[in-house]
C-alpha cells in the first residue's frame, strides 16, 4: 500500500519526491548487498511497477496444525484457496483480472508453510489455482535438527526450544506421533544421500559409525530398533514392554504410511513460478556427530539418577563402566535451523524462477519494525520484488 499512497501524495509533484518501498526497489539489484548472493536476478524496471499498480491485492492468512500429517494440512489449504476465490468471484470481487475458471492466489510461505504449499500445488493439483509462490527458509530436504531435537530435546535453541520441549523426555513422545516434525527430518536426496550421522567408535571395530551408509535414512535411522543412536526410543518413559511395543507400532505405521510417503512425494517438484530465498550466515545442523567425552568410568549404581545435561548420554560398556557422549552440530551455514545443504535440490533446478541467499534468522524470516526497515532486508525486497514479477503477464482488466 505504501506506493499507492506515495503516488496520490505525490501526484503532481516531481520525481523527485519521496519513493514508495517498491519504486524504490526499480533498477536496484539485491546482489549488490555484501549480505546477499542469488541466482536467476532479474531487476525491477518502471514498466513492471506501473503494471502491478492496476491491480489490489487482499491478504489472507491459512493457518493449520504444525503437528498434524502436512498432507493433510495441504489438502486444507487447496479448500481454503477455494474459498477465497469463490469469495471474491461471487460475494466481494470488485473486478478479477483472469477470465472465468483460471483466477488464481499469490502465496507467500514461511518454514515448513513450503513443503504444504508444495503438496497442495503439485500433487493435490492446486498448480493452475496459484500464480506463483515465494519460499521462506523452506527446509526443502529436511534438516539434522529434527533428528537432535527428537533425540536430545531443544534446550540448546532459548526460549523457542522450551515451548518446544527442553529434554528428549519432553519432546520424543510427543514428536513420535506427530507426522509434520517427522516430515521434516533429512530426506534420502539429503548431502545427495551422503552420511550426516557420525557416531565415534561405535563399529565393532572400533571405527566411527556414518550413517546413512546406503542413501536409506529410514532403514538405517528413523526406523532402527537397537541401535542406541536411533531416533526413537519407544520406552523413553513407557518402562512396560507391552506399552513400549504398542509405541513402536505406532511409530513405525507413521513413518510407512505418513511421513515417508510424503517426504518422497515431493522430490524435485516445485510450482512452475518459485522463487526462495534462505539465509546462509547463521550456524546450523548441516551434519550431527556424537563425540565420546574425555572420560569413561567405573558405573556407580548408586548414581544412576544423575542427572545429565540433555545433549548427553551415558552408554553402558563392557566391565561395569560407561561411556559418555555428547551431539555436536557441525554449525555450517544456514538460519539457525535449516543449513544451506536442505536447499542444494532448489538451487540447482533450472526451472525455479530466483534464489536469494541472505542474512536471516529463521524464526525472523520475515521480521520488520516499519517500513522503513524493509531497506535493510533483503529477503523482504525479494518477496516483494517477486510478487510484481508475477503478476506482470497479468492483463489489466
Amino acid at each position: 500500500m505504501d506506493d499507492w499512497q506515495q503516488s496520490l501524495i505525490n501526484y503532481g509533484k516531481s520525481a523527485s519526491e519521496k519513493k514508495g518501498v517498491l519504486r524504490q526497489l526499480v533498477g536496484q539489484s539485491l546482489s549488490e548487498s555484501k549480505y546477499a548472493e542469488i541466482t536467476g536476478e532479474c531487476v525491477l524496471i518502471p514498466e513492471e511497477l506501473n503494471h502491478f499498480q492496476n491491480f489490489l491485492f487482499p491478504v489472507h492468512v491459512y493457518g493449520y496444525n504444525w503437528l498434524q500429517d502436512n498432507k493433510t494440512s495441504a489438502e486444507g489449504l487447496v479448500a481454503f484457496i477455494d474459498r477465497t476465490i469463490n469469495l471474491y468471484k461471487n460475494h466481494w470481487g470488485y473486478g478479477m483480472p483472469f477470465p472465468a475458471g483460471q483466477e488464481k492466489v499469490i502465496i507467500v510461505t514461511h518454514s515448513m508453510g513450503g513443503m504444504v504449499a508444495r503438496y497442495a500445488s503439485q500433487v493435490c493439483g492446486a498448480k493452475d489455482k496459484i500464480l506463483g509462490i515465494v519460499h521462506g527458509v523452506i527446509p526443502d530436504l529436511g534438516s539434522p535438527a529434527a533428528y537432535r531435537r527428537m533425540k536430545v530435546g531443544a534446550k540448546q535453541e532459548g526460549l523457542a526450544g522450551a515451548v518446544l520441549g527442553n529434554t528428549a523426555k519432553e519432546l520424543m513422545p510427543v514428536l513420535a506421533r506427530a507426522p509434520a516434525p517427522l516430515q521434516l527430518l533429512p530426506s534420502a536426496k539429503y548431502l545427495s544421500g551422503a552420511p550426516w550421522l557420525t557416531v565415534e567408535g561405535a563399529g565393532e571395530d572400533g571405527s566411527d559409525v556414518k550413517l546413512p551408509q546406503t542413501r536409506d535414512p529410514f532403514g538405517e535411522i528413523y526406523l532402527n530398533k537397537t541401535l542406541w543412536y536411533r531416533l526413537y526410543e519407544s520406552d523413553i518413559i513407557d518402562k512396560d514392554e507391552a506399552v513400549s511395543q504398542s509405541n513402536w507400532a505406532k511409530y513405525n505405521d507413521l513413518i510407512d504410511k505418513n511421513v515417508q510417503p510424503f517426504i518422497e512425494s515431493l522430490d524435485n517438484l516445485y510450482h512452475p513460478n518459485t522463487y526462495a530465498f534462505y539465509g546462509h550466515t547463521i550456524a546450523s545442523d548441516g551434519t550431527l556427530a556424537w563425540r565420546k567425552t574425555s572420560i569413561t568410568y567405573p558405573k556407580n549404581m548408586h548414581q544412576s539418577d544423575r542427572k545429565l545435561p540433555n545433549n548427553y548420554r551415558e552408554i553402558p560398556q563392557p566391565f561395569n563402566r560407561s561411556q559418555m557422549y555428547v551431539v555436536i552440530s557441525s554449525k555450517t551455514p544456514g538460519d539457525g535451523t535449516v543449513p544451506i545443504e536442505s536447499l542444494s535440490a532448489i538451487c540447482r533446478n533450472s526451472e525455479i524462477k530466483s534464489v536469494l541467499a541472505t542474512v536471516v534468522d529463521h524464526q525472523g524470516a520475515y521480521d520488520v519494525s516499519g517500513l522503513k526497515d524493509i531497506e535493510a532486508r533483503p529477503a523482504l525486497q525479494f518477496t516483494l520484488r517477486a510478487i510484481v514479477k508475477m503478476v506482470k503477464e497479468i492483463p489489466i482488466p
